[in-house]
């Protein structure tokens, strides 16, 4: 090879290395020039998500080698209710419960009768056994006439 072509070579593989830190030189300007014009760095926002709002490639950023981090879910126990076993016969229907049901009417019942002495005496007068069904009522028992007028006003108050 001659010194001509030599020097030749050595020229274009200088000027070849001074392009290619000519560019370096402007790329490193440029992000020099991004970055006075980003905003200030968002401390609550991970890297990879400033990068992209800050309009950078990332997809070369994120290595899908990389686990993300798992998440911490707190331990909730279960609650556990005591079981309580009863007795089917607790469940049943009690006997009287059809009775009460039927008892009951739409129609209220009339009011109580208030007794007096004089009302007492005027049924007395016509024999004791109508006496004794109103004593009935009112739980009383007695033989004399005087004896269950006595008690079937005390007895309703």
């Amino acid at each position: 090879m001659d010194s001509v072509t030599a020097r030749t070579n050595l020229e274009m593989q200088v000027g070849a290395a001074q392009v290619a830190r000519m560019q370096q030189d402007q790329q490193a300007a440029q992000e020099a020039a991004a970055a006075a014009q980003a905003p200030e760095e968002l401390t609550f926002v991970s890297k990879p998500v400033q990068d992209y709002l800050a309009g950078l490639d990332v997809t070369e950023a994120v290595s899908p080698a990389v686990e993300p981090e798992p998440v911490v879910e707190p331990v909730v126990e279960p609650v556990v209710e005591p079981v309580v076993e009863v007795a089917p016969e607790a469940l049943a229907v009690p006997d009287f419960f059809d009775e009460l049901m039927a008892g009951l009417d739409a129609t209220p019942a009339p009011a109580p009768v208030k007794h007096t002495r004089e009302s007492l005496e005027a049924v007395a007068a016509e024999g004791i056994s109508g006496l004794r069904a109103i004593a009935a009522e009112f739980g009383v028992k007695g033989r004399a006439k005087e004896e269950l007028i006595a008690e079937i006003l005390a007895a309703q108050g």
